[in-house]
């Protein structure tokens, strides 16, 4: 979200909206290290139930240690949400006031033109993000609860496989929708992301590289509509193995 600066001259403490995209593109780059990993395993479910639980058991005693788990995983998480929330509330903020001071002019200049400029990639990116707000809460009380609160075993592929099994009509969209929407959105969030932390390097390589250039920018979609196949594919292929194995 780039468009627009909102004014803190009414809240001193407020924070600009550049260190607000500054705290969300970090926050977002250090969880996305944990959820590429994550993700990463649950696409390893097609090479079978015993090196998929394996490979979570060795990984988990990275990222559910005692300080990685608390500060970097769910810091960051919340760092993320709250700073992308406040980004939101600006970004429609400015949209009604955009609005209703052209509605009151007598030259009436359309406000919708600051979101019909937005491409369909950026505006995919927020949807994803949407989904991921509505899902992760859900998703983190059914798989850390039960350790967490109830002292039970890690969830392992049976645990999925299971879900699977038992209610295939509600968990394959789930699945499907909340994996391909984290694929998405952390792809391209790590990509703004670069051009926020790193803008003259990112120029450099946008200059050197037509691949790199369209990996970032991301205007004439190819890139990432490929994206959204083959991840819809792999995880797809990922889903087949938990379901076949119950």
């Amino acid at each position: 979200d780039t468009t627009g600066r909102t004014s803190t001259a009414s809240c001193p403490f407020a924070l600009s909206d550049k260190t607000l995209r500054r705290i969300q593109a970090v926050s977002g780059v250090v969880f996305s290290s944990f959820a590429s990993v994550h993700l990463l395993n649950q696409l390893s479910a097609t090479l079978g139930p015993l090196f998929y639980d394996e490979t979570m058991g060795i990984l988990r005693m990275v990222y559910q240690n005692r300080f990685v788990e608390p500060v970097l995983i769910f810091g960051s998480l919340t760092a993320h949400v709250a700073s992308s929330s406040i980004l939101i509330y600006r970004r429609r903020s400015r949209q009604q006031t955009l609005t209703s001071t052209s509605t009151s002019t007598a030259e009436l200049t359309p406000a919708p033109t600051l979101v019909n400029t937005v491409h369909w990639q950026l505006q995919l990116h927020r949807v994803t993000g949407y989904v991921l707000a509505a899902f992760i809460g859900g998703h983190i009380l059914a798989t850390r609860g039960p350790t967490l609160v109830a002292g039970l075993a890690p969830v392992d592929f049976s645990y999925i496989s299971h879900t699977m099994e038992s209610n295939p009509i509600l968990f394959w969209p789930y699945y499907m929708v909340f994996a391909t929407s984290a694929i998405y959105h952390t792809t391209y969030g790590l990509a703004q992301s670069a051009k926020i932390l790193f803008p003259r390097q990112s120029t450099a390589l946008m200059q050197k590289s037509a691949i790199v250039k369209e990996a970032l920018r991301g205007e004439k979609g190819v890139w990432y509509t490929g994206l959204m196949a083959g991840s819809a594919v792999c995880v797809g292929c990922a889903l087949w193995a938990f379901a076949g194995a119950g």
